[in-house]
């Protein structure tokens, strides 16, 4: 027994010289791979499971990197649409209000969150054993990317929200048709003062509301985000968790008489599972506007237009026995 299991050990370390073509040929060596494209950087590992296919599995992630995108705050009405209220005017209305000093424009970070794991089985369909066709698929988060507001615009929509509850309040009326502030507390027990409230409701109907304008929706009114209950404005792309994906490759010898190091390239498709959704934090997916505002309308555009992702890659692999 011994000496099988030492004669078993000794082909093991031996099996970097077996070819693809031996009848043995099924998960009798392992090679280790790193990999780097458009799926990002990753690992796998292969083995051969007959004379003309292998298995792979792998995981790859797109390293995190920060793209700025600029926003501009504007004043509407929900029934006429955008309004030419000037921002100096009621960037002083909202400082008296809240406190806050804002500015006429946010940014927000766009960030990939994009990691799979994958299973795939590679087909060699001609001796040389060169050319490859690949069938599998990738799984990770349904999550791919996301977008948030950065920290130094956090006064800014703090005072905008703040802004929008009291326009809503002092424009309001309440079940029995009478103004808010007059029947109701502006907060715990606190009620504006009848005079206050008239002035504010004249001030601020004339002013309108406050939001970023992101596009326009299919019916002609303007898509407005405003801040979320924690003072937020952010947004994520969605797909399908299971990705599929069919694809072909090449791969070929470092050196003939080096059979441990190996270069192949992979190219084909990801199967998102139909057009991403990019979903703001008051539900609104940005795919179904009719448009959207500068460079995030492009990747909007883009998204909407690739259904599948093309998967493009460069391996080195190396065998580890």
């Amino acid at each position: 027994m011994a000496f099988l299991c030492f004669t078993g050990y000794l082909y093991a370390q031996d099996s970097t010289t077996i070819d693809r073509t031996t009848d043995q040929n099924i998960l009798n060596h392992l090679d280790f791979g790193i990999t780097l494209g458009t799926t990002g950087i990753g690992i796998d590992l292969a083995s051969p499971i007959g004379e003309y296919a292998q298995i792979r599995a792998g995981f790859a992630f797109m390293p995190h990197f920060n793209h700025t995108m600029h926003f501009g705050i504007q004043a509407y009405d929900t029934e006429k649409g955008l309004l030419q209220t000037k921002f100096d005017k009621m960037a002083d209305l909202m400082k008296s209000l809240t406190g806050y000093t804002v500015d006429s424009q946010i940014d927000m970070i766009g960030q990939p969150t994009f990691y799979n794991f994958n299973v795939l089985v590679d087909v060699f369909p001609f001796k040389n054993k060169k050319w490859h066709v690949t069938g599998g698929f990738y799984i990770g988060p349904s999550n791919i990317a996301k977008a948030f507001n950065t920290t130094e615009d956090m006064p800014t929509l703090l005072a905008v929200g703040m802004y929008d509850h009291i326009y809503d309040f002092v424009t309001g009326i309440d079940e029995n048709g009478d103004p808010n502030y007059i029947s109701k507390p502006l907060y715990g027990t606190y009620y504006l003062d009848p005079d206050v409230g008239d002035q504010l409701k004249g001030i601020m109907t004339g002013y309108g509301r406050m939001g970023i304008h992101i596009g326009d929706k299919t019916n002609g009114t303007p898509y407005m985000m405003e801040p979320g209950a924690d003072g937020m404005v952010k947004a994520k792309v969605k797909v399908n968790s299971f990705k599929p994906y069919i694809g072909f490759g090449y791969g070929n010898a470092k050196s003939e008489n080096n059979k441990k190091y190996n270069i192949s390239f992979d190219c084909g498709i990801m199967f998102w599972g139909g057009t991403p959704q990019i979903i703001t934090h008051d539900g609104t997916n940005l795919a179904e506007l009719a448009s959207v505002k500068g460079k995030v309308g492009t990747y909007v555009d883009i998204i909407k237009v690739f259904k599948v992702f093309p998967v493009i890659n460069l391996k080195i692999s190396r065998r580890i026995f």
